[in-house]
C-alpha cells in the first residue's frame, strides 16, 4: 500500500513537472502572449538582425530593434518570445462624449519654420502609425509635434510610443519615454485647456456670459503656442466664451482658442 502511494505521488510530481516545462517552453520559445480586449500591446524588440532604429527616429518600421510601429490588439498572439520582445500593455485611448482630444507626435518629419502644427495625414485617426510615417506614394508623411487634426469622441487603438493624446481627464502615452520636462509641459497644456474649455467640443458650446457686451464677432484661426497671430486690424482680443457662435466663418486654433472683435462689429 505504501509503495502504491509513493508511485502515485511520483507520477503526480512528474506530471506537474512536465506541465511546468511545457508552459515554460510555450511561453519562452513559442512566445504565447495574451492582450485583454480593453488594451493594446506595444511591442519592443530587444534585438534584431536588422540593427537598431535609424538615427532621428523612434519607431522601427523594418523590424529593427526598438519599439515597433504595429501594435497588438486584444487576443492571443504567438511567436512573441520574452527572449526577443517585451510587450507593454496600454489602455485604449478614450475621448469622452461631447469632448475632443489633442495629439502630439513624437516621430515624423520635422515641422517647417513657418509651421506651428503638423499637417493632416490620412492615418485612420492616428491609429495607423505606419501610414502616418510612411504614406502612400505621392502623399506627404506626418510631422512630429502638435497636430492640426483632433480626435473626436470615441475609443481608439493608438501607438503610445508615437503619439501622446491629451484628453480632459487623462494623458495617454508611454510615460517611460517622456522626460520629466515633457511630462510637465504636457500636464500644463492639459490644465490650460481644461481651464479655457478647450476640450468642450472646440470650446464653442457655451453660451456668451450675461456680462459680455459683444453680440457677434468674426472668428479667425490664431496660432498655437498660446499667442495670437499679429494682426494690425484687430481692435481687441477676447476669449471664446465672450463671443457668439451664431454667425460667421469659424475655424480653430489647437491649444488656445481665441477670437477677436473686428473694427466694425455687426449688430
Amino acid at each position: 500500500m505504501y509503495d502504491l502511494f509513493s508511485q502515485v505521488l511520483l507520477w503526480l510530481g512528474g506530471g506537474i513537472g512536465l506541465l511546468v516545462a511545457l508552459a515554460l517552453f510555450v511561453g519562452g520559445v513559442v512566445g504565447v502572449r495574451y492582450v485583454p480586449n480593453r488594451k493594446i500591446g506595444l511591442v519592443e524588440r530587444w534585438w534584431s538582425s536588422k540593427g537598431s532604429v535609424p538615427e532621428g527616429h523612434i519607431l522601427a518600421l523594418e523590424r529593427q530593434a526598438g519599439f515597433q510601429a504595429e501594435i497588438l490588439r486584444g487576443g492571443i498572439h504567438l511567436w512573441m518570445s520574452p527572449l526577443a520582445v517585451r510587450i507593454h500593455q496600454h489602455p485604449l485611448v478614450t475621448v469622452g462624449q461631447g469632448t475632443i482630444g489633442y495629439v502630439y507626435a513624437r516621430d515624423g518629419v520635422p515641422l517647417d519654420p513657418s509651421q506651428t502644427l503638423g499637417r493632416v495625414v490620412d492615418s485612420n485617426s492616428f491609429q495607423d502609425a505606419r501610414g502616418f510615417l510612411e504614406p502612400d506614394a505621392g502623399a506627404l508623411g506626418g510631422q512630429r509635434g502638435r497636430q492640426r487634426a483632433i480626435m473626436r469622441e470615441g475609443v481608439y487603438a493608438i501607438n503610445p510610443a508615437l503619439f501622446v493624446v491629451i484628453t480632459e481627464d487623462f494623458v495617454f502615452g508611454l510615460r517611460s519615454l517622456l522626460s520629466p520636462q515633457e511630462a510637465s509641459v504636457i500636464a500644463r497644456w492639459q490644465e490650460e485647456l481644461r481651464e479655457t474649455g478647450g476640450f468642450e467640443s472646440l470650446g464653442l458650446h457655451r453660451p456668451p456670459p450675461a456680462t459680455s457686451s459683444v453680440s457677434a464677432c468674426e472668428p479667425v484661426v490664431l496660432s498655437v503656442a498660446f499667442t495670437p497671430l499679429s494682426e494690425p486690424s484687430l481692435s481687441g482680443l477676447i476669449r471664446d466664451n465672450m463671443c457668439s457662435y451664431s454667425e460667421g466663418r469659424t475655424t480653430f486654433s489647437l491649444y488656445f482658442c481665441l477670437l477677436y472683435t473686428s473694427p466694425s462689429p455687426r449688430d
